[in-house]
């Protein structure tokens, strides 16, 4: 979704925004998987708490409509809580969990007891990495810069552990690693083994 609608208006007066970026959405037809919120991260000045944002986030996806699915991406590592968790399975909204320098790993979000992240047809777990940090290691994105063997391990793990339930997408941004074709690359080859 663009940034008009998740960063500076967060959700509100928008609905022109909303229905002309879904009108093209829809030309994808079945290529169209979802349309992802991903918002930053809040400080108390925008949102005093989670209940603040969630009491923003409950209507819009209450008049989101059905024939779109929908996936949300929250960058508060303290609003990783049933209470979000449960707000989006009402709407059937997919949680994005990101693998990123400030948000708990996907796998440890996986697998605590009090969580269930599962909350639409899918999982979708999104491996961003630290962009200052490959940013200042290379001018072209063309090949690894920082070794995340261990982050995509855990990543596949949590892949295998999801996907006994749902399907589960991944997407991997350049600035994960550096290049994110090789990045793809090894979460496939270390997905694949541990199904193995």
């Amino acid at each position: 979704m663009p940034q008009s609608i998740t960063h500076e208006n967060v959700l509100l007066g928008c609905q022109g925004e909303v229905e002309a970026f879904l009108s093209a959405a829809r030309l994808l037809g079945d290529k169209l998987l979802c349309c992802c919120l991903q918002f930053g991260y809040f400080n108390r000045g925008k949102f005093s708490s989670l209940n603040a944002f969630l009491d923003r986030l409950e209507p819009f996806l209450a008049a989101w409509p059905a024939d779109v699915p929908v996936a949300v991406e929250v960058r508060n590592k303290s609003w990783t809580t049933p209470a979000l968790a449960d707000c989006l399975r009402r709407h059937s909204a997919v949680w994005v969990l990101p693998d990123q320098l400030w948000m708990p790993p996907p796998l440890s979000l996986v697998q605590r007891a009090d969580l269930d992240v599962v909350t639409g047809p899918f999982a979708y777990i999104r491996l961003l990495g630290d962009r200052e940090a490959v940013d200042a290691l290379t001018p072209t994105l063309d090949h690894i810069v920082i070794d995340r063997g261990a982050e995509v391990e855990m990543d596949a793990r949590a892949v295998q552990v999801l996907r006994q339930r749902v399907p589960v997408v991944a997407f991997v941004n350049n600035h994960y690693a550096g290049y994110a074709p090789e990045t793809v690359r090894q979460l496939t080859a270390l997905t694949n083994a541990a199904s193995a």
